[in-house]
């Protein structure tokens, strides 16, 4: 009698079933035994670099020279940095820096992306430094990695001393407007001193060009009859004109300046909101070559592998066990 003859009650025997058994255990165990050496080879060891970004949180000042007082909002100030660490715009920069295109890597837009998969910030709520990390097969791009990102990262924070730079320039430019403005102005009241003010020469003005329009229609009526004063009323009148047309370019300079100067003032609120001063931003570590790797994924992969692989055996020493058990089908 073959082996494909054996009756359904047979195999249901204690010898059969433990014979079973046996193969599906065998099967799980080869099966396990395989998947954990894919996974294990599969893995690849893992290499992480850290560099340290340091924020003063107080600095002397002018309004506080023993830097005692924490800057305003410092948390907020912080939680900025991390985002500008994060964002792909320093990651983008960062290829492109020299560390990076020494480590051979390239500055394409893929390796742009792979850069910012690898790298990792980390900082712990009320504290003054971030952690920068990158993490990568090779220990000498981990280290690039690390560097190039802190490059990048100095760049924009150059560029916010800049920024500190221009506000000086505006706080000056600001000082110089207000300076002719007071001079301007004072110009001004002086010119307009004897009149009693702008008012008071124009009200000097119409008095004067009223006199003489009068007197120039007495004229006209009396024509053979000199009119009293009429030549120094002239003289009045084009004089009150020449002081009128002066007090007006000193104001349309004073207005003018005034504007400037609130322009001015606009654009030092502006940029002194957006700084903080410099120094304030340090790198105190950029990273060492990593000397070993990180904990690898190769435990993770051989699970996963011992797993599926235990399975695959399992289920195929069932599904033999229940071919073996299916009676054949009678001969036609």
């Amino acid at each position: 009698m073959s082996e494909r003859d054996v009756s359904p009650a047979a195999e249901s025997t204690p010898a059969c079933r433990g014979r079973w058994n046996a193969t599906g255990l065998l099967l799980g165990m080869l099966g396990d035994a395989g998947g954990a050496l894919v996974g294990w080879v599969t893995a690849r060891p893992m290499y992480q670099c850290e560099g340290i970004v340091y924020i003063a949180p107080n600095m002397p000042t002018p309004q506080d020279p023993a830097g005692v007082n924490v800057l305003p909002f410092f948390n907020g100030f912080v939680a900025y940095q991390v985002q500008l660490l994060e964002s792909i715009h320093v990651a983008n920069l960062a290829v492109a820096t020299t560390p990076w295109q020494k480590s051979g890597e390239g500055a394409t837009a893929e390796v742009a992306q792979r850069f910012f998969d690898r790298r990792s910030i980390v900082h712990k709520p009320d504290t003054q430094h971030i952690l920068v990390r990158f993490t990568d097969p090779s220990p000498d791009v981990a280290l690039a990695g690390v560097r190039a990102l802190l490059d990048a990262y100095s760049m924009l924070t150059a560029e916010e001393s800049a920024k500190d730079d221009r506000l000086t320039l505006v706080s000056t430019q600001a000082d110089v407007l207000a300076a002719q403005r007071k001079d301007g102005e004072a110009k001004l009241n002086e010119r307009v001193a004897a009149f009693g003010g702008i008012e008071g020469l124009e009200l000097r003005h119409k008095a004067t060009v009223d006199r003489l329009l009068a007197a120039e229609a007495a004229q006209e009526k009396l024509p053979r009859t000199p009119v009293e004063h009429l030549d120094s009323l002239r003289q009045e009148s084009v004089r009150l004109g020449q002081v009128r047309v002066e007090v007006s370019g000193l104001r349309a300079e004073s207005e003018d300046l005034g504007r400037r100067l609130e322009q001015m003032r606009a654009l030092k609120e502006q940029l002194s909101a957006q700084l903080v001063g410099k120094g304030r931003i340090s790198i105190s570590h950029s990273g060492t070559r990593p000397q070993s790797p990180i904990e690898s994924d190769w435990a993770r992969r051989a699970a996963v592998g011992a797993a599926v692989g235990a399975s695959l055996g399992v289920g195929f020493a069932a599904l033999w066990f229940l071919r073996r058990r299916t009676p054949a089908r009678p001969a036609a």
